[in-house]
């Protein structure tokens, strides 16, 4: 029998976000993401741990967008936010409110990735939002 590896947070939040990143680029509604987990040869050398995630993060978008909609202050919009940062900070809003992973380790790994992939973008205003999150939940 094939025991199956676990893939680290770091690689599972990296995957997430570049998954969710292309989806609102490309402005995917939830059946052409659901579509494109079934096309994605990429996730399928992947454990199905991460499937479920990204399955699970689109059944909760719009819980997952309220969450993050909460502790914008006034002066932010959702289109305001650049298409990666929306992406780290679903991916970010769902680890902290529906996984069991460190809390704090998940708010550092989506900082870094803010800071490495969107070196322009304020990352403090990442941390911010998700510590926010974090906070309330």
């Amino acid at each position: 029998m094939k025991e199956k590896k676990e893939t680290s947070l770091i690689t599972k939040t990296n995957i997430l976000a570049h998954f969710f990143y292309r989806a609102f680029l490309l402005r995917l509604s939830n059946s052409k993401m659901r579509q494109e987990i079934l096309d994605e040869v990429q996730i399928s050398k992947h454990n199905e741990q991460i499937i479920d995630d990204i399955e699970e993060i689109i059944a909760n978008m719009g819980e997952l967008k309220t969450i993050i909609f909460e502790v914008f202050t006034k002066d932010w919009t959702w289109e305001r936010i650049p298409a990666l940062i929306q992406a780290l900070l679903i991916v970010g809003a769902y680890q902290i409110t529906m996984t069991d992973e460190p809390k704090a380790l998940i708010i550092n790994e989506i900082v870094n990735l803010t800071k490495s992939l969107e070196p322009d973008f304020e990352f403090g205003f990442v941390n911010a939002v998700l510590d926010k999150i974090n906070k309330e939940d």
